[in-house]
């Protein structure tokens, strides 16, 4: 799921969503219809997963940046892991994009970083044209 809504939108969505179905479930439960209020809580359970999938992911991407030491910084955020990997700009090189995903690959000796999951394809081959110029510029 691409970003079209923001994580905050999304949680005044869903729980409106929630409420209204609390709502709707206690009415049916007063009125005797039980298993059609029970029907509208498995209902209610399976927008609670798919509102944690969501969750989970909603601040994954990277972050790239050249530190005044020289250092080039890139942090990734992916679920609920986060890493940080420091690479010497001058060993860097990049690989052009390659389909299906078109991901931009960063190759520091045996490392080999794969960035641009969070933005769309056209921000990715900006970015990338961007990045190549700067790091041709550090290694000269």
């Amino acid at each position: 799921m691409k970003r079209t809504i923001t994580p905050r939108q999304f949680l005044a969505v869903v729980s409106t969503l929630c409420i209204t179905v609390i709502l709707l479930s206690s009415g049916l439960s007063l009125g005797g219809m039980h298993v059609e209020a029970m029907a509208c809580l498995a209902g209610l359970l399976v927008i609670g997963v798919a509102a944690y999938g969501f969750a989970r992911h909603a601040r994954d991407g990277e972050t790239i940046l050249l530190r005044s030491d020289g250092q080039l910084q890139i942090d990734v955020v992916l679920g609920a892991q986060c890493s940080t990997v420091l690479l010497n700009p001058q060993r860097v090189r990049m690989s052009p994009l390659q389909p299906p995903q078109n991901l931009i690959w960063l190759h520091h000796g045996s490392k080999v970083l794969q960035i641009g999951r969070a933005v769309t394809p056209a921000r990715r081959a900006a970015f990338a044209a961007e990045l190549k110029p700067l790091l041709a510029r550090s290694a000269a």
